[in-house]
């Protein structure tokens, strides 16, 4: 399972210009020409459905067809593979995707959770279940 952030410390240029960098790089430049999107704003593009597994008090985003993108603070987010946040209480939780950062690099991003609604930093809230 990968979860993706671009740009981060290891988006690192490539010879190939096949590569998944390389592609990323070019929808990236595309979306940003069409839309313009503001490095203050934090929205989801496509995806990121979250259910809820009531029984085993966890989420989980399920990848299926179609794109899996959205935007936190400049970085775009994507994943390819389900991903499960366990440990959930019986309260209302805020489900948030948050990115992970190095200094002023992201690194990945993560599923966490609050019951306060308060949007942790670089963050975008995906869901109250």
């Amino acid at each position: 399972m990968a979860k993706i952030v671009f740009p981060s410390e290891n988006a690192v240029g490539s010879i190939d210009a096949t590569s998944t960098q390389v592609l990323r790089e070019h929808v990236l430049t595309l979306y940003a020409r069409a839309c313009q999107p503001s490095p203050l704003k934090s929205f989801i593009f496509t995806g990121f459905e979250v259910y809820n597994n009531t029984g085993a008090n966890s989420v989980r985003l399920e990848y299926g067809s179609g794109g899996h993108y959205a935007f936190i603070n400049g970085s775009m987010i994507s994943y390819d593979a389900d991903i499960n946040l366990t440990g959930l209480t019986n309260n209302t939780h805020y489900i948030y995707a948050q990115l992970t950062r190095d200094g002023n690099l992201a690194t990945t991003w993560e599923l966490v959770s609050n019951t306060t609604g308060v949007s942790p930093t670089y963050s975008v809230c995906l869901a109250c279940v």
